[in-house]
């Protein structure tokens, strides 16, 4: 409220601004700046207007303005600001109604939100009044002239003047050339009766007519709780009333109803302020005469009001005997009221407070009467009905005009959503939810809707039927549905005393939204899964689980179900009910099963005691989906089979084996090993799961097709029968008990190998086990022509790896390295220490080697092997590739030498040759350690005695490298750790990695 003052004042003083700049600059600022000298500005303000008419009334006969130094209780005028940042109960609630159509009922509480004030008592100027009483008015009739009194005497006739004649102190006016006359005590009318007459009596062909000119002042005394008592100086025409707005006004403290008028120590009337403020009525309101006394008493007996009335405040009572009288002061009730949860709070005896209620149910008539009889003191809370919104359906979600709609009786699902051009884009046209408040409860009732069903079939049961105050909520198939539903799903378990039982179950793995919902009551699975999407491409059709959590015993029971079996007979045991807190599975082939369950099989092993076994049964080997997994009851070898999704591409499927574990003496464990025919349980699993596929069809058939159809399948399903409850082929299974698939023997997954370059017909090869390279260059049609065999480049997964370990361990060697030397404390360790550049360019060569790739690299024979030369041939892995090059025509030289570089091939030349035609071995090379790399990737190197000379003056073959060495002898510390990373580069290189 401050803060809107203060922007009306800034306003203000913008406006006063502007003004005076305009009247600048149209030269009117002088008649501005001279209002107080008489001129009439442009923009003036009711203060000015009225000084100036009462200068000008003055001289003709109208009053004068009055005396600021007779008026000894003269305040000065601020103007009381409007009321800001209020607002009326009526606006309050019609601004709650603007934020839209909701059920959520707010909390009713019997607070009451605004402060109760004192009614009446801000009819008063907050700091006086710039006024004494009525001025520029007509003269009553029977207004008594007195002395000071100015009447204006017309003559007319022979002679026509005008006498302004003032009523001396005797009470006499002295009319000229007529004599006294006296008038003091006589009405304005007796004497204009009395002057009008005697001049038609006394003087002939005049006539006179008065009126009545400056009214005196006359002085009265206000007293008892007024704001400022005493003496007050106002005019003769001036009421009661008049005096009392006047002045200041009455004090809190002081009564609005008991108001007297005293004159010569009698009282001549008492006002009741309420009857002009309630009912505009002034008919105890009278003139003043000189002396008269105000006399204001203190309060008499208050009631306070508050709540859904029009004038919640604080009123002073007189007459008003009952509740409902002072209901009927606060202006009555808001049509919000209800008076049957509202109370009257009283003090009884003086001792303590109570409250009564006049208006409760089932009270007798004198009982009523005895409450609603108004007690000073009493303070009546009148408060609002219940925030209850009946008698409509509210429409939430992915629709294209969301919000409340009239409810109409056997009003259904299609009258509030008629087509699908109701739906926003995206929404999800096949599942609705209902959200129902059960009117004897209160809590919340699920109801599911196939939208499909209710617009197609209008008359059918899938057209759910709507009660009022309904939620019907659409969904969006982009975001998740556990998210929409995350504050419904809230409530209901917070409607529920057991959390862990409220009306919302679970969906998890393979299922299009998967997460907790809200559960329709005596729902079977098939209705609960449309609320995740519905059932998945792809969905194990035979398995299937459901976790339950006994609300009693608090024990966890898994109940597994095929939904092909459900589909087929919506009624059966694999359609079951589900529960409250329940937890649904859903499977693929992709999903982990024994992960996705680990929840429950971890709580199936906790509740496991000395006499109760786990619960729990495991396939292992060459199953798809390998781990253990809850025992149901009834749970066969078959089943458990199709539990783990079958055998995968390497089950041995005619032989598996049972491990059964047996508590001998109570004590004792034994395990016992049991040969299983795999061939019939797969053989079960496999037909279970062919029957259900085919049953899907049956849907989309007519009853003709589906009777043949039946009969097709009939031989099927009673051999499937038949073995599926065979104890000897297919037994029951019991705790802890394991079934075990082995790999076919000589199984090996598809093998291919890659030949490119120089061979007749490269390509990718399928090869089996123990086939040979020499073998597969045979499919090739062998080498080409052009191929140089002795630089083909054979690389194998498995070398790679070792080599990639290889690679990880120089990685560590080089880190510790570079801390040994950076922590060394021997003498002239800064020298030895890399620094500078130094260092940088060593922990560049060690980054380098973290970006390296192992190529898996390997030295073969490849023309002995393609000769088929037992020493040469190896045996292919998958992964292998060759890659024959041509002849190459170059040798390269590298390491310490001038110019390293790439030399034209030449037969005749040596490794020595080719180091000079590269500047030769530098200061820091070591020549007689240099060693050849040769095109196949075999190493040719002597450190030690003449042979080292051999290696420098042997001739290289096409595509060879020749390396030279640092001498390490001639360098420090620093330099040789350099040396060291060089060398663990060149060995890296030697390992097949690539750089």
């Amino acid at each position: 409220m401050i803060t809107r003052h203060y922007q009306k004042q800034t306003l203000h003083l913008k406006l006063v601004t502007y003004t005076s700049m305009f009247l600048f600059l149209i030269g009117l600022t002088p008649l501005y700046a001279g209002a107080q000298d008489n001129y009439v500005p442009i923009f003036e303000s009711l203060q000015i207007k009225q000084k100036q008419n009462a200068q000008r009334a003055a001289p003709n006969g109208q009053d004068p303005e009055p005396d600021d130094q007779a008026l000894d209780m003269r305040l000065r005028i601020q103007a009381e600001p409007e009321q800001e940042g209020q607002e009326s109960t009526l606006v309050a609630q019609i601004a709650e109604k603007l934020k839209g159509v909701s059920l959520e009922e707010q909390r009713q509480t019997q607070e009451l939100e605004h402060l109760l004030g004192q009614f009446g008592y801000d009819v008063f100027p907050k700091l006086g009044s710039n006024s004494t009483g009525p001025k520029n008015v007509p003269v009553p009739q029977g207004y008594r002239v007195d002395t000071g009194d100015t009447l204006i005497v017309q003559i007319y006739g022979k002679r026509n003047v005008e006498y302004r004649l003032v009523v001396t102190r005797e009470g006499q006016l002295l009319i000229p050339e007529f004599g006294p006359v006296q008038v003091a005590g006589l009405s304005f009318a007796e004497i204009s009766d009395l002057i009008s007459a005697s001049y038609a009596e006394r003087v002939i062909g005049a006539k006179a007519v008065v009126t009545m000119g400056a009214v005196r002042n006359i002085q009265v005394r206000l007293t008892g709780d007024v704001l400022y008592p005493g003496v007050i100086n106002v005019s003769g025409l001036s009421t009661l009333i008049d005096v009392l707005l006047s002045s200041g006004g009455i004090k809190y403290s002081g009564s609005l109803r008991n108001i007297q008028l005293k004159r010569y120590g009698k009282v001549q009337v008492t006002l009741d302020l309420y009857d002009l403020l309630l009912r505009g009525s002034a008919k105890n309101d009278m003139r003043l005469r000189p002396n008269d006394v105000i006399f204001v008493p203190p309060i008499g007996p208050v009631v306070s009001i508050g709540g859904d009335v029009q004038r919640p405040g604080i009123y002073e009572v007189t007459a008003e005997k009952t509740v409902d009288d002072a209901i009927k002061l606060a202006g009555g009730l808001l049509a919000s009221a209800s008076l049957e949860h509202s109370h009257v709070e009283r003090i009884v005896s003086g001792a303590y407070r109570t409250l009564v209620n006049p208006w409760a149910r089932g009270i007798s008539v004198d009982e009523r009467k005895s409450r609603i009889r108004l007690s000073p003191g009493d303070f009546i809370r009148i408060l609002p009905m219940d925030e209850k919104l009946d008698g409509v359906v509210v429409l939430e979600g992915h629709v294209k005009r969301p919000g409340g709609y009239e409810y109409t009786p056997k009003m259904r699902f299609n009258d509030l959503l008629g087509s699908y051009q109701d739906f926003s884009a995206g929404a999800d046209h096949t599942f609705a939810l209902i959200k129902r408040e059960l009117p004897r409860t209160g809590k919340s009732e699920i109801v599911y809707v196939d939208i499909e069903k209710a617009l197609s079939f209008p008359e059918g049961s899938h057209n759910a039927p709507l009660q009022s105050r309904d939620t019907v909520k659409i969904f969006s198939v982009k975001e998740s549905r556990a998210e929409q539903l995350k504050e419904l799903v809230k409530a209901m378990k917070e409607e529920s005393l057991d959390r862990s039982l409220a009306s919302v179950f679970t969906i998890r793995g393979h299922s299009r939204y998967t997460g907790e919902f809200p559960l329709q009551r005596n729902s079977r699975l098939l209705e609960v899964l449309r609320i995740g999407g519905g059932i998945l491409s792809g969905t194990d059709m035979v398995y299937g689980v459901v976790g339950r959590t006994e609300p009693y015993s608090k024990q966890l029971r898994i109940q597994s179900f095929s939904l092909g079996d459900a589909i087929a007979d919506p009624e059966g045991r694999n359609n079951p009910l589900i529960n409250p807190g329940d937890r649904i599975y859903l499977f693929n082939d992709d999903i982990n099963r024994s992960e996705l369950l680990a929840d429950e099989l971890s709580r199936l092993r906790e509740q496991s005691s000395y006499s109760n076994s786990e619960l729990l049964v495991r396939a292992n080997g060459r199953v798809k989906s390998p781990g253990s997994y809850p025992l149901t009851k009834g749970m066969r070898l078959s089943d458990l089979l199709c539990a783990a999704n079958g055998l995968n591409k390497k089950g041995f499927g005619a032989k598996a084996e049972l491990s059964r574990v047996q508590i001998s003496e109570g004590e004792r464990k034994t395990v016992h090993h049991l040969d299983v025919d795999a061939r019939t349980i797969v053989k079960l699993c496999v037909t279970q799961k062919k029957l259900l596929s085919e049953l899907q069809h049956l849907r989309f058939q007519n009853d003709t097709e589906k009777n043949r159809f039946k009969q097709s399948l009939t031989p099927m399903l009673s051999d499937w029968t038949d073995g599926y409850a065979d104890d000897a082929l297919n037994p029951e299974l019991v705790p802890g008990d394991e079934l075990t698939f082995v790999e076919k023997p000589g199984w090996q997954d598809s093998a291919r190998v890659l030949l490119s370059g120089e061979v007749g017909k490269p390509g990718t090869y399928v090869i089996e086990r123990g086939e040979t390279l020499c073998q597969v260059l045979k499919r090739a049609s062998g080498l080409a022509p052009d191929a140089y065999p002795f630089a083909a480049e054979f690389t194998r997964v498995s070398v790679r790896d070792i080599q990639q370990d290889t690679l990880d361990s120089i990685q560590n060697q080089l880190d510790d390295l570079l801390v040994e030397l950076s922590l060394s404390h021997s003498a002239r360790n800064s020298e030895k220490t890399p620094a500078g550049n130094s260092k940088d360019e060593y922990i560049k060569i060690i980054r380098q080697l973290e970006r390296a790739q192992p190529s898996g690299r390997m030295v073969v024979d490849v023309k002995g092997a393609a000769k088929c030369k037992k020493r040469s041939d190896i045996v292919l892995e998958d992964g292998d590739t060759l890659h024959v090059p041509r002849v190459p025509k170059q040798v390269y030289v590298s390491g310490q030498v001038y110019v390293p570089t790439t030399h034209m091939y030449r037969e005749n030349r040596r490794a020595v040759d080719y180091i000079n035609m590269s500047g030769g071995a530098t200061v820091l090379g070591r020549l007689k350690d240099a060693y050849v790399m040769q095109a196949n990737g075999e190493v040719v190197a002597v450190r030690r005695g003449r042979k080292s000379n051999k290696v420098l003056k042997m001739k290289v073959r096409p595509g060879a490298k020749i390396i030279v060495p640092l001498n390490v002898d001639r360098m420090n510390t620093t330099e040789k750790a350099q040396s060291w990373t060089k060398v663990f580069l060149e060995t890296a290189i030697l390992a097949g990695v690539i750089l």
